[in-house]
């Protein structure tokens, strides 16, 4: 990648979630928008059924270019493009209901809480559509074909993922009303300390385990043998068992992780530490990478052969220079603002063609009402003898 750059190669490399989420951001843009208006219960504005069209119009796009770039259907995989339209049009229905019900009696009704989370589930749940199919297995589709049928399938569920993940935030009113009573901190807890009694939630059917694009699953037939034995008589998964396995491990610890953090995790330890470890760790996620590789050629060129001494050497060096460079690009507010690091101060001169905005403080007197005697006129006026006593309140305006 460093000798000879291709786009496809960074494209696919360990920054593609940056493009990924700003391409996933875009094309969901409509259907965040319902969402959000629903929640907010703009259920008859003209703007509701706009970027609701949108969205349709979304999900027919993604049908045909999916069908067109990597023949779904004449590989005989409709569910891999069918789950997210069936998905997304389930959850706004059940989040507009939600929403009326409301609306109707000011927030209180159970029953719309519980389609709101009823949404949420069914959106979490229809990424197992996806396992309907099979995965393409090897050596038709390659581990590192960046775009395969097995594509689409990886793609699909990042976006199912991404929308989840919105739609709790839109719902967690409803989804601490709901689950205000079960232990669920103690669940996680739970799943931690006896994760070594379920393997099939751990590391299990290790011979059938695949890359698949960004992601990692199962196929059907074995992807190297275990034993002399299976040479013979390769073992299979049948159907699409290896695909919801994979999907459903990922959802048992992403929750489990979720509601630990939650549990025990959530509180600010101090807010220096808070702020800088959260700020910098998307610098250091894309400058270590950058780094490390280097290092470890100098380390190696200069005589350094023992692999425990490199790596312990490279995570010291690798990590104070992602965090000096995270230092620098604070000082940088524009670059700060690209990585998500602060907001840009508009009252300051960040570049020599924007201009700071200059806000001139003028202090002026404003009545307040709450000290206004009750013997003022309607016009506020007082009697001579009482014009001293009036109250009066400082307020900077800009």
């Amino acid at each position: 990648l460093i000798s000879n750059p291709r786009i496809q190669d960074i494209m696919m490399s360990r920054i593609w979630f940056l493009w990924a989420l700003f391409a996933i951001q875009f094309v969901t843009f409509p259907f965040c928008m319902v969402i959000r208006l629903c929640r907010n219960g703009s259920l008859k504005t003209q703007s509701l059924w706009a970027w609701l069209g949108g969205h349709v119009i979304f999900e027919i796009t993604v049908v045909v270019v999916f069908e067109v770039q990597m023949k779904i259907g004449k590989n005989g995989r409709p569910w891999w493009v069918a789950a997210f339209p069936l998905a997304t049009t389930l959850v706004i229905l059940l989040f507009m209901v939600g929403s009326y019900l409301h609306s109707n009696s000011q927030g209180k009704s159970q029953l719309g809480h519980c389609l709101k989370v009823l949404a949420v589930l069914t959106m979490g749940m229809s990424s197992f559509l996806l396992a309907v199919h099979e995965i393409c297995p090897i050596p038709h589709c390659g581990e590192w074909d960046s775009l395969s049928v097995n594509t689409a399938q990886a793609v699909v569920l990042v976006v199912i993922c991404y929308l989840t993940g919105f739609l709790v935030t839109e719902s967690l009113d409803s989804i601490e009303a709901v689950l205000s009573g079960p232990p669920l901190a103690g669940m996680a807890v739970t799943a931690y300390l006896l994760s070594s009694y379920w393997p099939v939630f751990t590391f299990w059917g290790e011979q059938f385990i695949r890359k698949n694009a960004w992601l990692i699953t199962y196929q059907e037939v074995e992807v190297y043998p275990l034993s002399p034995v299976s040479v013979e008589t390769p073992e299979r998964m049948p159907g699409g068992m290896g695909p919801a396995w994979a999907i459903a491990k990922m959802w048992f610890w992403m929750f489990a992780m979720l509601l630990f953090g939650k549990g025990f995790c959530n509180h600010e330890v101090h807010p220096f530490l808070h702020r800088h470890i959260t700020q910098s760790s998307i610098v250091v996620f894309i400058i270590h990478r950058l780094l490390d590789v280097h290092f470890s050629r100098s380390l190696k060129d200069a005589g350094m052969d023992r692999p425990e001494h490199m790596v312990m050497v490279l995570i010291v060096l690798v990590f104070v220079c992602s965090f000096a460079i995270y230092a620098l690009l604070v000082q940088v507010p524009i670059i700060a603002f690209c990585f998500g690091i602060r907001d840009i101060d508009l009252s300051k001169n960040i570049l020599p063609f924007c201009p700071g905005q200059k806000t001139d403080k003028v202090e002026m007197k404003v009545e307040d009402p709450r000290t206004m005697p009750s013997d003022a006129d309607p016009n506020g006026h007082l009697p001579a003898d009482t014009e001293s006593n009036r109250g009066t309140v400082n307020v900077m305006v800009p």
